[in-house]
């Protein structure tokens, strides 16, 4: 008996030093680069950096003060336009999600070819973003004394010469064409993704609706999204939280100081990317702070946005 009773807890002793190994990298990760990095950037934003000593100081709200009135309220035109540029994310996630849903409900549903599509549709995402962007870049280049691209040639023979990568204003083409290529590519993984959702639907319940003489139409509204909505529900507040990390596109795309005139594409991301490569100490604190005032809002509307997707549809387990 004692041997047997050994034995077992010896097992038990084995199974937590299993588990505890396990966990022990994603805890130390989550403690070091995320609780820490966020107390380090909380603490950051309440102080100043003295030029004349070399050190941090405390500075209490003013750096809150400083930002809320520039970036949130207009008192700097080119802080504020990148602000309010970043909610274009919000624009290109109302037409990305419905299209990605109806996309792939219709591969869904064994269309001819579907199988070409997907890997159609994916192969974007194969090639780096750096590399992809720059490609679109050079397509719509318009300048007779360097490159003219395949498009702007195309456009150019229509009788349309357009500077696409206006730096005066590129509000007028620049923006049309962020969303053009925002949803070009970034349809690709959420086709994946749907689908996946969709292939996990019983095959019952769709040959119940079936039996019951339901269609197209009424099976995508009543049967498909309730089924495959915690996995909507997780690319909408994805969306709703990306207005300040949308910024490797618009710089890449446009390659100006500030994204033009009066930082017309200009956004938050952008200007916490150069922030960071600058190593200026001013504009890290200014980020940090702006970065702060965003979340405290953003928070409780994306707790509510969750709130009211889980009312309208529950989430659903099979």
């Amino acid at each position: 008996m004692k041997k047997e009773k050994s034995t077992l807890n010896q097992r038990k002793v084995n199974k937590v030093i299993f588990i505890a190994t396990l966990m022990a990298l994603p805890i130390a990760h989550y403690l070091v680069f995320w609780l820490y990095v966020n107390i380090q950037t909380v603490w950051l934003s309440f102080q100043r950096w003295n030029v004349y000593t070399g050190e941090y100081e405390f500075y209490w709200f003013t750096n809150y003060i400083t930002q809320w009135k520039d970036v949130y309220m207009g008192g700097d035109v080119v802080m504020h336009r990148a602000f309010l540029n970043g909610f274009n994310v919000w624009g290109i996630n109302a037409i990305l999600i419905p299209l990605a849903i109806f996309v792939s409900y219709t591969f869904h549903k064994r269309v001819p070819g579907e199988k070409a599509f997907r890997v159609i549709f994916y192969i974007p995402h194969m090639i780096s973003v750096t590399t992809l962007t720059l490609c679109f870049r050079y397509m719509f280049t318009n300048s007779v004394s360097t490159f003219v691209g395949p498009a702007a040639q195309l456009f150019n023979a229509l009788g349309l010469k357009i500077d696409w990568w206006d730096v005066i204003n590129p509000s007028k083409v620049v923006w049309p064409l962020l969303y053009s290529y925002s949803i070009l590519f970034g349809l690709g993984t959420n086709v994946i993704l749907m689908s996946g959702a969709m292939n996990r639907i019983p095959k019952e319940v769709i040959e119940a609706g079936k039996l019951d003489g339901i269609g197209f139409w009424r099976e995508l509204f009543n049967v498909t999204i309730p089924l495959t909505m915690p996995t909507i529900s997780t690319f909408i507040l994805s969306g709703l939280t990306g207005v300040m990390g949308y910024g490797l596109v618009p710089m890449l795309l446009v390659q100006s100081g500030q994204g033009g005139s009066y930082g017309q594409a200009y956004t938050m991301g952008w200007f916490m990317f150069e922030a960071a490569k600058s190593g200026d100490n001013a504009k890290i604190i200014a980020s940090t702070a702006i970065g702060v005032i965003f979340s405290c809002f953003m928070m409780p509307l994306v707790m509510l946005v969750r709130w009211i997707l889980n009312k309208l549809t529950p989430d659903v387990q099979y």
